[in-house]
């Protein structure tokens, strides 16, 4: 976990707005950098699971405050059918609450769908910086 905080630690400015989570896995699973985001959420995704909820595909999303600024989280399973549209609300939501050219993080695995990527990239109101996970 250290080294998963010390490289988000790295990556998270103050400009940045917001964080997209692609895992193959349920949140349940606690996929990588799992427990690293945790510690920049504040517990919150731990405290996710203080509530019973059944597993599912379904995308989740975190909030924060990071440099005096609102840190959005949205972790989504790629399994899940719509995940580009779902990412779309995502972006919409933060884009209301974000100033423009902020920075997106996305963190995802080796072999997600680039097609995908460039869907989520050709948003013009963010900068996106797109990181391999191992």
């Amino acid at each position: 976990m250290v080294e998963e905080t010390s490289f988000l630690q790295d990556k998270i400015s103050s400009k940045t707005s917001g964080i997209l989570w692609l895992t193959p896995d349920d949140l349940k699973e606690k996929p990588k950098p799992f427990y690293a985001l945790n510690y920049f959420f504040d517990g919150l995704l731990m405290n996710y699971f203080q509530r019973e909820l059944p597993s599912h595909k379904t995308p989740n999303l975190f909030f924060t405050k990071n440099f005096n600024k609102n840190l959005f989280l949205g972790h989504y399973n790629l399994g899940f059918s719509a995940i580009d549209k779902e990412i779309g609300v995502f972006l919409d939501i933060v884009a209301n609450l974000a100033e423009e050219k902020s920075q997106i993080l996305i963190l995802q695995p080796k072999n997600t769908d680039e097609k995908l990527i460039k869907k989520i990239t050709a948003n013009q109101f963010f900068v996106f910086q797109a990181f391999k996970l191992p």
